[in-house]
């Protein structure tokens, strides 16, 4: 036989049974004050040998009644022993009429032989009559058995058992918990054990098979997925029921160690989501996501940004030219970017609620692109000059300051602002040997690098964690990760070659770009020391941008026809999986909005950009940006 035992057949003792004819019965006002009967000690008890092979099958105990009405009884027995490691019930019912009677009760006998208890037992007597509820109880003591007298069960549960945490993939968290069970069989037949954790309703069950008489060690495997998702740690109780056939002949219990749920294995991801594109494109790439689940970012088809939530993509439109593209957003869904203006000219840009508003440019400059925005409305980026030197901006309630540099820059750009105000980005005196820094409060840290001569930082969070890139001693580029004052290598990918970090969330898992030796590039989530790569849409190569708290990735990734769309991954948190309050895809939240967007200044400025390649990418700048990736 193949067959499991049904989670229907679930343990029930008798006492449950009673209960409930008896709420039947209690339900129905009682029909006078006085007890319709009462018991009448002494009672008595005998073993009876239904097989005749010199064993008791059941103790049966004799209830003695007196009755003064004629009615519908049930006289129910409870027979324990002192610590109730042997504790088993049943009862019967009968119409009675006034005057003595006497009822009997049978207990089954191989519950009395398992738990190797002797006698005297204690049977606890309780009567009912239809209409009148819980008429009398009343306590019986036993002669003196000893359980041997009595017949044994043809299986039994045998404890101690034991329990261990099973890991078959080796990631250090359990895919089962596996509970080891004694068993023992004394009559040839078909036999399933069943088991559930107690609380969680996460159960277990062995395929029916016919054990001959022996000792048997039986395993039970909960899924580890199925605890973790429950989110409840240990101990946990472990009930037991055993089947013969269709009947059940068992029950146990055992506790196990005191497991935590992150100890198992976490849920599968699911699949990488294609956030796909504007109306008439083909290719897309997310830059950035906030709690609430919006993702920004570029798209062919219309203006080229948008804003996408509850699985709708947006246009945001433009400054009156022709193209936009957006790169931040913050929790009250304002957005950053660039775009051109009726004029051509190119700024960067706050979107809030559908308004576009131009930022300007430092004074005396042409061209400016946002990259960062925070919770207070703050907005970091570039903007540059006649003589293309480059001023990394600070712009807040309709001001734009130069937040200076780290000596004499060619060029300086702040890609991210964090809700304390403080900027991150690069500063080089010249093409090449550029170095990450932290900006606070007016002044500029550089944050060094990996040994090598060149780094850029590109996000940072709240807690002052600060990634980007750097070339290490060996002139390899890393991903770091930069805190108190120590700039750590996050290594590559297996087989990688190279690697950039472009987004952190509050919990420190990092996102970025790992680059194999022929220049194939994949996502990945660094997160607690473990570089993982998130895979595609498909297609040959990916990257990831922006991660926010929720646990949620977004960049960009080839799909099977070969163009770069804009992608959405699920990633577990630190401590196992998450269930964010807003899920991408679902309704996303914006905050109210107290932040006011003034502008700044402007002036004639260069063409707008060229839109996205088919892999997601600017063409090289030329012109409008000379810093590419340090190789």
């Amino acid at each position: 036989m193949t067959s499991r035992p049904r989670e229907t057949r679930l343990v029930i003792p008798f006492f449950v049974g009673v209960v409930l004819i008896l709420a039947v019965w209690v339900a129905v006002a009682r029909a006078s004050a006085a007890p319709p009967g009462v018991f009448q000690p002494p009672h008595s008890d005998y073993g009876v040998d239904t097989d005749s092979d010199g064993l008791f099958n059941a103790l049966v105990v004799e209830v003695n009644m007196s009755i003064a009405q004629t009615g519908d009884y049930l006289i129910s027995a409870y027979l324990h022993d002192a610590s109730y490691r042997l504790s088993t019930g049943n009862s019967t019912q009968a119409h009675l009429d006034p005057g003595p009677n006497s009822v009997t009760v049978a207990l089954d006998g191989w519950r009395i032989n398992v738990s190797g208890v002797d006698g005297p037992y204690t049977v606890e007597l309780s009567l009912y009559e239809r209409t009148y509820g819980l008429s009398d109880s009343g306590v019986h003591t036993t002669a003196a058995y000893s359980h041997l007298e009595f017949e044994s069960p043809p299986a039994y549960l045998a404890p101690p058992f034991s329990d261990a945490g099973v890991d078959t993939n080796g990631n250090g968290r359990f895919d089962d918990l596996a509970v080891n069970v004694n068993l023992t069989v004394e009559q040839t037949d078909y036999y399933g054990l069943y088991g559930n954790l107690r609380g969680l309703d996460v159960s277990a069950s062995t395929p029916w098979r016919s054990y001959t008489p022996g000792s048997y060690s039986v395993r039970l495997l909960f899924n580890g997925i199925a605890i973790n998702e429950k989110g409840i740690d240990g101990p946990y109780v472990v009930d037991f029921t055993l089947y013969m056939r269709d009947s059940q002949i068992g029950f146990n219990n055992d506790t196990t160690g005191p497991y935590r749920a992150s100890d198992f294995e976490s849920p599968p991801p699911p699949p990488p989501r294609n956030l796909g594109t504007l109306p008439g494109g083909r290719v897309s790439f997310a830059i950035a996501i906030n709690d609430a689940g919006q993702v920004v970012g570029t798209s062919e088809g219309g203006s080229g940004a948008f804003l996408w939530q509850n699985g709708i993509m947006t246009d945001l439109g433009t400054l009156g030219g022709a193209s936009a593209s957006a790169s931040g957003i913050n929790e009250a869904g304002q957005i950053v970017g660039i775009s051109n203006n009726a004029s051509g000219e190119s700024h960067a840009f706050v979107w809030d609620n559908g308004t576009m508003t131009d930022l300007g440019t430092l004074p005396g400059d042409y061209y400016s692109e946002a990259y960062g925005i925070n919770d207070a409305g703050q907005v970091v980026g570039y903007s540059f000059d006649s003589s293309r030197t480059y001023h990394a901006f600070l712009w807040q309630a309709g001001t734009m300051t130069d937040l200076g540099n780290l000596g004499v820059a060619y060029y300086t750009i702040a890609w991210a602002v964090n809700d304390a105000g403080q900027a991150v980005g690069g500063s080089s005196p010249d093409y090449g040997v550029e170095h990450a820094f932290l900006w606070s409060g007016g002044g500029m840290q550089d944050l060094g690098t990996l040994g090598g001569s060149a780094s850029e930082a590109r996000a940072m969070n709240d807690e002052g964690q600060v990634v980007g890139w750097s070339l290490n001693a060996s002139g390899a580029t890393h991903a770091f990760l930069w805190q108190n004052g120590t700039m750590t290598d996050l290594g590559t990918l297996p087989a990688g070659y190279a690697s950039y970090a472009y987004g952190i969330n509050d919990a420190g898992q990092v996102v970025g770009t790992s680059e194999d030796s022929s220049g194939v590039t994949h996502a990945f989530l660094w997160s607690a020391g473990t570089m993982t790569d998130l895979g595609t849409l498909g297609g040959c190569c990916g990257e990831a941008r922006g991660i926010n708290d929720a646990h949620h990735v977004v960049g960009g990734s080839a799909t099977t026809a070969g163009f770069t769309n804009a992608v959405l991954w699920t990633v577990p948190g630190l401590d196992g999986p998450q269930s964010p309050a807003s899920l991408a895809g679902e309704p996303g939240s914006a905050s109210a909005r107290p932040h006011s967007i003034g502008r700044g200044t402007g002036g004639p400025i260069p063409a707008a950009r060229p839109k996205l390649d088919a892999f997601g990418n600017w063409p090289a700048h030329g012109t409008e940006h000379p810093r590419q990736k340090v190789d």
